[in-house]
């Protein structure tokens, strides 16, 4: 097919954790998005992994209808907002464990814990609970353009504000463009900025 633009718009995936039985819990116990399903596990006890704004935030968010959510970081710090990390750290429900990872996600059919492993001690410990929220970042579906189009140092395609790229003809919407915020809304901008770029091209 012959075009005069092209708009790639391929989006992006959750990081996961890469553990066994993580995409069958899926829907049950497992998910990458607490605005999503936090009101799923109202009074429950829940987990949230993650060490940066978007994991602080879920936590927040969930403290607000879970019984207690419990942070795991495999850092001793946090990369978050430091105004984000202070409001967290009041809430009386939310429960902090550093220098560690989630080795296994307990449970079949239905998740009832993480077993986490403290990497400085090397000991084991499971929390009971009902859902964890895995909030470690997002992965572009850039791969197949890297050697065409420039990119960042996290593989997010590189583009202006009307969403066109260093090679004329070519524009980059959503998820996949590098930016400071990945929402709906966003994207939606993004793939209105780049159809008013690719028609005023002609």
């Amino acid at each position: 097919h012959k075009c005069k633009s092209v708009i790639l718009a391929t989006g992006a995936k959750h990081r996961s954790l890469g553990l066994p039985g993580e995409k069958e819990l899926i829907g049950h116990g497992v998910s990458y998005c607490a605005m999503c399903d936090g009101a799923f596990y109202k009074n429950s006890p829940v987990v949230v992994v993650g060490g940066g704004n978007t994991a602080i935030t879920d936590a927040l968010f969930l403290a607000s209808y879970c019984e207690s959510v419990t942070v795991i970081h495999r850092r001793e710090t946090f990369r978050a907002d430091e105004n984000l990390l202070t409001k967290a750290k009041e809430k009386k429900n939310i429960h902090w464990v550093t220098n560690s990872v989630v080795e296994e996600l307990v449970g079949k059919g239905n998740l009832s814990g993480v077993r986490v492993r403290n990497k400085i001690t090397g000991e084991f410990n499971e929390i009971p609970v009902e859902a964890v929220f895995i909030a470690i970042g997002q992965v572009p579906e850039n791969a197949a353009f890297a050697n065409l189009l420039t990119t960042d140092t996290e593989g997010y395609l590189i583009a202006g504000e009307d969403c066109s790229t260093a090679l004329p003809g070519i524009y980059v919407a959503g998820d996949c463009r590098a930016k400071a915020i990945r929402q709906l809304t966003t994207a939606v901008a993004d793939g209105t900025n780049a159809a008013m770029a690719a028609w005023k091209q002609g």
